[in-house]
Parts: C-alpha cells; sequence; structure tokens
C-alpha cells in the first residue's frame, strides 16, 4: 500500500472518530456500569475499563480500553441489527482499531478484516459481538497481526 493510502485512511479514520466524539451527552455514555467490553486478544483476555458509544445518524462508533492502554474503538455505519463486515472501501468504510499506546492495528480501507454483529440496535443501546483480525499501522511502529476473538459488548448511549 502507498502512502497516500495511508494518508487518506488515517484522515478517514480520524473523521470518523471525530464525529463520533463530540461533546453532545445526550447520545453518549463514559463507560459509568453500563455499558460492557470484552474480548480475547491474540488469545489473551481483554475487558475495557474505559467505554465510549454513540449512535450519531446511522454511525455506530463504540470503544473500550484497559487498564494497559489498550483499546479497541469501532466505526460501523448501521441502522438495525445483523451482521456488519469490516475491512471496508470506500462504499463501505466500517472499521476497527487497536491501538497500545501510539502503535496502532487497523481493519478498515483494505487493510484487515472483521465483523460486527449487532443483535441489539437502537438509539438508546446496542448488544452484540466482533471479530478482527488487525494489519500493523508500520508508521506507528506496530508490527505483526493482531487478532480479537469472542469479542461481546452492551452498550448504552444515553
Amino acid at each position: 500500500m502507498n502512502i497516500s493510502r495511508y494518508i487518506i485512511y488515517f484522515l478517514f479514520s480520524a473523521a470518523l472518530t471525530l464525529a463520533s466524539c463530540s461533546n453532545d451527552d445526550s447520545t453518549s455514555t463514559n463507560g459509568s456500569g453500563s455499558s460492557t467490553m470484552s474480548a480475547k486478544v491474540d488469545g489473551s483476555d481483554w475487558m475495557a475499563s474505559i467505554n465510549g458509544a454513540k449512535n450519531s445518524n446511522g454511525l455506530v462508533s463504540f470503544a473500550g480500553q484497559d487498564g494497559n492502554v489498550r483499546r479497541i474503538h469501532f466505526n460501523i455505519m448501521a441502522t438495525q441489527t445483523g451482521t456488519y463486515d469490516i475491512g471496508g472501501t470506500v462504499i463501505n468504510p466500517n472499521m476497527g482499531q487497536m491501538s497500545e499506546g501510539t502503535k496502532v492495528w487497523t481493519s478498515g480501507l483494505g487493510m484487515g478484516t472483521g465483523k460486527v454483529i449487532f443483535t441489539k440496535l437502537s438509539a438508546s443501546e446496542a448488544e452484540g459481538t466482533f471479530t478482527l483480525s488487525l494489519s500493523p499501522v508500520t508508521s506507528t511502529g506496530a508490527s505483526g497481526t493482531r487478532n480479537a476473538t469472542e469479542g461481546k459488548f452492551s452498550l448504552k448511549f444515553n
């Protein structure tokens, strides 16, 4: 992948992330116990201690972070329950990311793969599962593939 695709991907991801993190408290949560997120990351248990979630005009964004500053973040275009593929293209911008400090692994815009399955999705909450096979963004110092399996989430959008 050439550098211009990385730049385009980064700008797209940043725009989606910023759009999902406004100060509108009417549709977000800070993980005050009403939201949970967990997975196995490369075979090891991972549980989010900090959650954020927003459903804004069909863009469902949610993130969880553990005490070791490992974060998993999703931006999914979803308006109903069902299976949503990740590993997006320009016409399918769904993406998932994992970061550890400044290192980033991603599955979006031609990098990596994954699925998010919403078993419940409304203006106020979402539940479901996820899997990810994340590719490194080498310019961040990340290397090797990261896998998230047995992922589960229960989110309140308050």
